[in-house]
């Protein structure tokens, strides 16, 4: 089994990616922080792993889920 990566070297990670600038609150576009997709991503990868899972994000707007899913070895 591989090691899982570090919540806080994801965090470091995420924070890279370009922010919405244009998103629209009347559609319900919000943006997950970089912390909050960490904390929620790093609780998933330790309790069931990405690793060689494929996963679909739908509606992801940034798409930072994903991104960090993939991050943690997803497919």
């Amino acid at each position: 089994m591989k090691q899982t990566i570090k919540k806080k070297k994801l965090e470091e990670m995420l924070q890279q990616l370009s922010p919405i600038i244009n998103f629209k609150f009347e559609l319900d576009q919000y943006q997950t922080s970089p912390k909050v997709a960490s904390l929620f991503l790093h609780n998933i990868n330790q309790n069931y792993g990405f690793e060689d899972k494929i996963v679909v994000e739908l509606g992801c707007g940034s798409g930072i889920l994903g991104i960090g899913a993939l991050l943690c070895d997803a497919k």
